[in-house]
């Protein structure tokens, strides 16, 4: 603390003396934020569908190709799904957001890379999101967010997932694994 008090008091003190206080500083205040997660508990699995179709909130429906389930920690899992969009111009991404108990996740991941190590699952989407990115895969502007009721699962070698915003309009992604 006599440092604090130092640093507070003499005009020439350098970020680099702070940097120390201010990490132990936060660490105390938030000891769970200072915790890494478990690289087991991070990563994304991509594959490429030849049978893709989605719905977007404004109720265009195309086909899509990339499909990429990312765990973001142990109980976080996304499901995004990348195709063409109303114009030739930009891609879309729908993506879900599922939360729940980390031995549901259906991924399997060592070192940011996951395999799926379950032939059948079923999770609540929580919330779900639409962007739109350019041919190099830039975004284009801010996507929109919402939370939403819904489900996706994966069964028979098939992705789904589908769910429901307040005004009434459905959105909708199925992909064969």
């Amino acid at each position: 603390m006599e440092f604090a008090a130092l640093a507070c008091a003499s005009p020439t003190v350098t970020i680099d003396q702070l940097l120390p206080v201010v990490v132990l500083a936060i660490s105390l205040t938030a000891p769970g934020a200072a915790a890494a997660q478990p690289v087991s508990a991070v990563g994304r699995f991509k594959t490429f569908s030849s049978n893709c179709r989605y719905t977007l909130s404004g109720g265009h429906e195309g086909p899509c190709g990339l499909v990429e389930l990312t765990r973001r920690g142990p109980s976080v899992l996304s499901l995004r799904f990348t195709g063409s969009g109303p114009d030739d111009t930009t891609n879309h991404q729908l993506t879900f957001v599922v939360i729940g108990p980390a031995k549901t996740i259906p991924l399997h991941c060592e070192g940011g890379r996951c395999q799926l190590s379950a032939s059948e699952w079923r999770g609540q989407v929580s919330s779900a999101s639409e962007g739109r990115v350019d041919p190099i895969g830039l975004a284009m502007g801010v996507p929109q967010a919402w939370p939403v009721q819904g489900s996706c699962q994966i069964q028979r070698g098939k992705l789904q997932c589908e769910a429901q915003l307040k005004d009434g309009a459905m959105l909708r992604a199925v992909a064969a694994l």
